[in-house]
């Protein structure tokens, strides 16, 4: 999975977790992430992401607990476990798995280009519309009637827009089809005395 991150445009996987270093260095070791951080606490996350973001990096903070929250709120995108993790990390995220399912963090670059791609679209139509309207009322050619069915269109037709991306579908990869089974038990690795979640980076176009 993290190899696929990579593919999408992450260049850098930072590990952070409470947990002793050597266990630390062991699933860092087991899934190739070469940046870790152990022992870290709230406030060290916390400086973590800020310090990526002031090298231009912008950073996807993945997280469960409520040690989390600062790093979370802080970074330009934090994604939180929707079953696993605290009230508080859920609450402060900007994205909840639903699933828990660490593969779906292979569609967040698609689906959030797919939103931005519709958002712009409703707001091209919405400036055509209200564009024309203007036009016809202004050769006094525009009824209350018309003006009423031109406003009710256009909120249809963004509405309907909008709607291309509920349905959306997910990869075979982020659903579990792909047959990468091993990878996604490493993505969800569970360790007694805490969990290791990744940090991701990814360089700004800026």
């Amino acid at each position: 999975m993290l190899k696929r991150l990579r593919a999408t445009g992450i260049r850098r996987i930072v590990m952070l977790t409470g947990d002793h270093p050597e266990t630390a260095a062991a699933v860092a070791n087991e899934l190739g992430i070469e940046e870790w951080r152990a022992e870290v606490l709230p406030d060290d996350k916390l400086a973590v992401v800020k310090a990526l973001q002031d090298e231009g990096y912008v950073v996807g903070m993945v997280g469960d607990g409520v040690n989390d929250a600062p790093a979370l709120a802080t970074a330009d995108i934090g994604i939180a476990m929707g079953l696993a993790g605290t009230d508080v990390a859920v609450e402060t995220a900007d994205v909840a798995l639903a699933n828990d399912n660490l593969q779906r963090l292979l569609d967040v670059p698609d689906l959030g280009a797919r939103a931005v791609e519709v958002i712009r679209q409703n707001y091209g139509m919405s400036i055509a519309v209200n564009a024309a309207g203007l036009l016809i009322g202004a050769g006094g050619a525009l009824s209350p009637v018309l003006a009423a069915i031109l406003h009710n269109a256009s909120s249809v037709a963004v509405a309907t827009n909008s709607s291309r991306l509920i349905r959306y579908r997910l990869s075979d990869t982020a659903l579990g089809n792909a047959g990468d089974r091993g990878t996604t038990t490493q993505g969800s690795l569970q360790l007694p005395g805490g969990s290791v979640r990744p940090l991701v980076a990814q360089e700004s176009s800026r």
